[in-house]
């Protein structure tokens, strides 16, 4: 077997067996595993979107799809609390209670959103993928102006 498939097979197995402080957890718990394991992610992330984007300049909306799909079933998992009445032993469902209020939570969205759907046009000019992502890091610009609107911060 490859060697990462045996760190990874021994991780399943330490984990598995309950074992603590082994060299497989020293590994995986390594900075340098961190930061190699990172970066072959976004690597082939970058790469993967490129493959896409030849296919069809569209594929950047698609994806931009799913990841709102999947950010919005996640934090709907994570916020939804099942309990049961102690009174009339009913099961209920609800949201958790907000820390912050629904109209900032739908400004950050929005924001977002507009921001995506502006990367992706850039497709369209079929512009190369290092020059995109220097328009995908701009989401610096976006939480400035979030911190101007929603703070009154300058």
């Amino acid at each position: 077997m490859p060697r990462l498939a045996l760190v990874l097979t021994g991780c399943l197995r330490a984990s598995k067996s309950g074992y603590k402080n082994t060299n497989m957890d020293k590994l995986l718990h390594s900075p340098t595993f961190i930061i190699c394991m990172i970066t072959v992610g976004c690597c082939s992330n970058v790469i993967f979107l490129e493959l896409l984007l030849n296919e069809s300049n569209k594929a950047g909306s698609i994806v931009t799809l799913a990841q709102f799909i999947f950010i919005s079933v996640e934090g709907l998992i994570q916020n939804f609390e099942i309990r049961r009445d102690k009174k009339t032993q009913k099961i209920e469902s609800l949201l958790k209670k907000r820390t912050t209020p629904l109209y900032f939570h739908v400004l950050l969205v929005a924001l977002f959103f507009t921001q995506t759907i502006i990367n992706n046009l850039a497709f369209s000019y079929s512009i190369s993928l290092p020059l995109h992502s220097i328009f995908r890091s701009g989401s610096l610009i976006m939480n400035m102006i979030v911190g101007i609107i929603g703070f009154g911060q300058t």
